[in-house]
């Protein structure tokens, strides 16, 4: 059996996070969808429409038979759930809460579905950006239980509070004065990671491999990628590989993707004065969210200046620079000046510049087929900074 992970066109409702990845790469507690499936043992494809993502590779080539499942929506999946994909046979119809989210067999060859068995799975539909914080503590905590099984427990005596355990796929260095507070869920740190010391950690939370966490940190229930550098106040929030946070910043409820870099004293706000509910803000209209705490959403290889203050419920587009105070969502490419409340655009070949800049420190390359990605998301965001009155003339302070 394989499953096949079909992307619809619902991949724009999760920008600025899709742009240069699958909806079913996208990371919920700790693990993506697709990663689930491959660790319970399930060969996984994704088919993509995102035409970014065609510029980085290629939608592999298969043929569909009667065994094999079709996700045709982005869903969080719990990972004893992912175990019923297991004993699906015949024609069968995969629903959560009466919503189709999964057929058995080839789509062309369906025509009436009342003749298919039902498998109803336990699922929450991710329909916009801020669900990826909405199920982000179920999903840490269910994810890191599960991965806590596959790796190796680290036996540490001192400075550890709670019954869950301190777990690792290798070696990590860790510094004096280092506490584990592991009373509501395991911690993960993975091979590499380098802990410094008077650092707090509190479980479930992850640490990717190769990553730094510097002195005074306070990470809460949180998942840090890989090769990170992290400092400050983390709390609910997921940061991708490759992004730094070093210094003295907060960082709560929050949804970071990879080559970020926060200023240090950055402030992402995650709660209103009255406690009341946060609206999500997308470039053309505001989004009621049932949530009392949310944070920002900021896109790849964008950057805040030291002292940014970001509002509840805003998003960062794809290389773009917040300065100061955010007071809206900024679409990509654009450099947000937030004490005169002025948009400019971010030159391509100086975005261009700074991103090679940035991956060279971590020793990657940017290579042609980043390139055109940049190149295609620069063209193709050029009608939303134009109805958000960007500048095309250079930033002056």
């Amino acid at each position: 059996m394989v499953v096949i992970l079909r992307e619809s066109e619902s991949y724009k409702e999760l920008f600025p996070v899709t742009y240069i990845r699958s909806y079913y790469d996208v990371i919920i507690g700790a693990l993506s969808l697709r990663k689930k499936l491959e660790l319970a043992g399930i060969e996984a494809y994704i088919e993509t429409n995102n035409p970014f993502l065609s510029l980085l590779y290629k939608n592999p080539s298969f043929s569909i038979d009667e065994r094999d499942v079709t996700i045709s929506k982005f869903v969080y999946l719990s990972n004893e759930e992912i175990k019923k994909f297991k004993n699906v046979s015949g024609k069968t119809l995969i629903t959560s809460n009466d919503v189709v989210i999964g057929y058995t067999g080839n789509v062309e060859d369906i025509k009436d579905f009342k003749n298919f068995n039902k498998l109803n799975v336990r699922a929450e539909i991710i329909s916009k950006p801020f669900d990826l914080i909405k199920y982000n503590k179920i999903a840490l905590e269910d994810d890191v239980l599960y991965l806590s099984k596959l790796y190796e427990e680290k036996k540490i005596s001192s400075n550890k509070l709670g019954k869950f355990g301190i777990y690792s796929n290798g070696d990590f260095i860790l510094e004096p004065n280092v506490l584990f507070d592991a009373r509501s869920g395991p911690i993960i740190i993975e091979d590499g990671a380098y802990i410094q010391g008077f650092t707090r950690i509190e479980g479930p939370s992850f640490i990717g491999s190769n990553s730094q966490i510097v002195s005074f940190t306070n990470i809460r229930k949180s998942y840090i990628g890989k090769s990170c550098v992290i400092g400050g106040e983390i709390s609910n929030s997921i940061i991708l590989d490759y992004t730094n946070s070093r210094h003295n910043s907060y960082i709560g409820d929050s949804y970071i993707c990879t080559w970020v870099n926060i200023g240090a004293h950055t402030v992402t706000s995650n709660l209103k004065h009255t406690y009341g509910i946060i609206k999500y803000e997308t470039l053309h209209s505001e989004i009621l969210t049932n949530m009392t705490k949310l944070g920002s959403i900021i896109s790849d290889f964008s950057k805040t200046s030291i002292g940014c203050h970001i509002l509840s419920g805003k998003f960062i587009g794809f290389s773009s620079m917040v300065n100061f105070i955010q007071t809206k969502s900024i679409p990509s490419f654009t450099i947000w000046q937030g004490i005169k409340g002025e948009a400019y655009e971010f030159n391509f070949d100086s975005a261009v510049e700074t991103a090679k800049r940035f991956m060279t420190k971590k020793g990657i390359d940017f290579d042609g087929k980043m390139y055109n990605v940049f190149r295609e998301i620069f063209y193709s965001t050029e009608e939303d900074r134009v109805k958000f009155g960007v500048k095309k003339e250079k930033l002056r302070f």
